[in-house]
């Protein structure tokens, strides 16, 4: 995906002020990827599999979201270099 920075950075300074904008900037990735680790670490002990997502995925709904699973991520990405593409080499 294309980014040019985090969204939404300006407005929580000016919203919180400097201290409670870095406090903000800094928990909120441990308390997002904390429960998101735990998961993790619960599926692979439980579901030890190669593939990660796909396989959990594909074992609980079956072999079409699995698929699906596996295709999604790359969706964003192929829509985006289409784009650049476009946008670079117009002839």
């Amino acid at each position: 995906m294309v980014s040019g920075g985090t969204y939404g950075t300006e407005q929580i300074v000016q919203g919180a002020g400097y201290g409670r904008a870095i406090l903000i900037l800094l928990l909120t990735p441990v308390l997002w990827s904390l429960p998101t680790a735990f998961m993790i670490g619960e599926l692979s002990s439980a579901l030890p599999a190669e593939g990660g997502y796909y396989a959990w995925v594909r074992r609980g709904l079956g072999n079409f979201w699995g698929f699906r699973k596996r295709g999604c991520p790359w969706s964003p990405a192929f829509s985006t270099w289409q784009f650049i593409r476009r946008c670079l080499w117009r002839t």
